[in-house]
C-alpha cells in the first residue's frame, strides 16, 4: 500500500539522522589533537563544515585535566615557536581563541608558572612572525591574558566597563573597573591599561600616566599601554617622551600601526619649518 511505502521511507529517514548524530556524537567525543578526551576538560577543540561556500567553525568543549592542560599549552607553544606556517597560524588562533574566553583562562592559572611564562614568550615573540596573519592572533591573545579577572564575574565586569568605554559612558566604565578592584585586589595589567584610556579621553595625563605605569609594572611589554602612556604624554605637550613611549611599544610589537602612526605624526610636527 502506497502509506506503508511512505512509512517505510519515514523509518529509513529516522534511521539515518539517528545513526548520523551517534556519529557526530563520538566524534566529539575526540578532542582536536585527536585523542579521545570526553569528560575531561575546557580546551575548545574545533569541528570544520563547509555551507554555500563558506567554512564554519564550531566550537566543541571537551575537558582536560590540568597536567593536560598544560601540556596542550606546550604542544601549541612548540608549533607557534617552530611549526610551519600553517602551524603558527593554528596555534595562534587556538590560543587566542582560547585566552579570549573566560572559563578557559580561569584554568590557566591553574598551570605551572613556567607554563604560562613560555606561553607568555611565544606569543610576545608571534607578534613579530614574518606571517601577515600571525601577529594579530597573537596580539588577541596577550590582550586575553593581560586582563585575566579571575572569576566569571571578574570577567563579566571587564565587559561590561568595555562596552561603556566604547560607548563613551566613561563613568559607567569606571564604576565597573573600580568594582573589579573590590573583586579581585591585583588587578590585571589590561584593567590599568583601560583605567588609563579612560583618564586619556576625559584628558587627565597624570592619572592615565599612574595607571600606564600599573600597567607596565605587570607587564614589561605591554604595547597598548606604552601608546597609551604616549597619547597622555601628548596632552602634557611632551612629544619626546610620548616618541619615547612608543618606540617601547614599537620594540615589542613592530606591526603596531597605530603607534607607528603616531610616531611619524609627532615627529612631523616637532620638526622645524622647512626654509
Amino acid at each position: 500500500m502506497p502509506s506503508d511505502g511512505i512509512h517505510l521511507k519515514a523509518a529509513i529517514v529516522i534511521a539515518v539522522v539517528f545513526v548520523s548524530l551517534a556519529i557526530v556524537h563520538l566524534w566529539l567525543g575526540v578532542d582536536d589533537e585527536g585523542d579521545d578526551s570526553a569528560g575531561r576538560g575546557l580546551e575548545t577543540s574545533t569541528m570544520q563544515i563547509t555551507t554555500d561556500g563558506r567554512q564554519l567553525d564550531l566550537g566543541i568543549r571537551a575537558t582536560l585535566t590540568v597536567e593536560e592542560m598544560g601540556e596542550l599549552i606546550e604542544r601549541r607553544v612548540a608549533q607557534l615557536t617552530s611549526g610551519q606556517v600553517s602551524e603558527r597560524r593554528t596555534s595562534a588562533i587556538r590560543l587566542a581563541r582560547m585566552t579570549n574566553d573566560g572559563r578557559e583562562r580561569e584554568r590557566l592559572a591553574d598551570l605551572e608558572p613556567g607554563v604560562l611564562i613560555r606561553l607568555r614568550q611565544a606569543l610576545l615573540a608571534g607578534l613579530n612572525d614574518t606571517d601577515e596573519m600571525i601577529p594579530g592572533y597573537c596580539r588577541d591573545a596577550l590582550i586575553g591574558l593581560w586582563r585575566t579577572p579571575d572569576t566569571d564575574a571578574g570577567a563579566q565586569l571587564y565587559a561590561q566597563g568595555l562596552a561603556a568605554y566604547e560607548a563613551q559612558q566613561f563613568d559607567l566604565a569606571s564604576q565597573a573597573f573600580d568594582s573589579l578592584q573590590k573583586l579581585w585586589s591585583d588587578l590585571p595589567p589590561d584593567v590599568h591599561r583601560m583605567r588609563a584610556e579612560i583618564a586619556v579621553s576625559r584628558s587627565q595625563p597624570d592619572e592615565a600616566l599612574a595607571e600606564c605605569d600599573r600597567a607596565i609594572a605587570i607587564e614589561p611589554k605591554h604595547f597598548i599601554a606604552y601608546y597609551v602612556q604616549a597619547r597622555a604624554y601628548g596632552l602634557r605637550g611632551d612629544s619626546a617622551q610620548a616618541v619615547r613611549a612608543l618606540d617601547q611599544a614599537l620594540a615589542a610589537y613592530k606591526g603596531f600601526t597605530e603607534a607607528a602612526d603616531l610616531r611619524r605624526k609627532l615627529l612631523a610636527e616637532a620638526a622645524p619649518p622647512q626654509p
